[in-house]
């Protein structure tokens, strides 16, 4: 449990890194070792391993603090993992999720994120709807059967998707 929460930098309010709780609760041992035990149950007490010299460890840089959070918690306060590809994605041409409040209708946009919801009602006949999440907003996609015949291997895939797609404004 204690290995849980220390993941999920659950000590950070006491003053330790994710990574300083996950040392300090990797050495802590509720037996004694066999080679102890009879002396240990002589004296009452539970004798320590070993003296180890205080470690420094290196601190995670915040994108491996978020990847960390993302993977024990499947979120992060400290930010959004798109935001740290962000500048990789505008060389590929992808925008924000954002962008989509001020595009002209008609445009064509390819947009990054993480799946929220994905779903396919039956009463949708064969209609995908995706929501689709970065680190400045949502956007809802629209996969019509058409497309999904061709692209149902990425619709599918978890847990982040690309969208290149025409847009249309929301009604008014």
């Amino acid at each position: 449990m204690l290995r849980h929460i220390a993941a999920a930098d659950g000590f950070a309010g006491l003053g330790l890194s994710r990574r300083e709780a996950s040392w300090a609760i990797k050495g802590l041992h509720d037996e004694a070792l066999p080679l102890f035990a009879a002396a240990d149950d002589r004296d009452g007490l539970l004798r320590p391993e070993a003296n180890e010299p205080a470690v420094t460890l290196a601190p995670m840089s915040l994108g491996r603090e978020v990847t960390e959070d993302f993977q024990s918690t499947g979120m992060s306060l400290k930010g959004h993992p798109v935001h740290f590809l962000r500048d990789r994605l505008a060389t590929r041409r992808f925008m924000p999720c954002a962008t989509l409040r001020t595009a002209s209708n008609g445009s064509w946009i390819s947009i990054v994120g993480l799946v929220l919801v994905r779903q396919m009602p039956g009463s949708a006949k064969g209609v995908m709807f995706i929501t689709l999440e970065d680190e400045s907003a949502n956007a809802n996609l629209i996969v019509w059967p058409t497309v999904f015949e061709r692209t149902a291997e990425p619709s599918l895939a978890p847990p982040s998707s690309v969208a290149a797609a025409r847009f249309s404004a929301p009604m008014a």
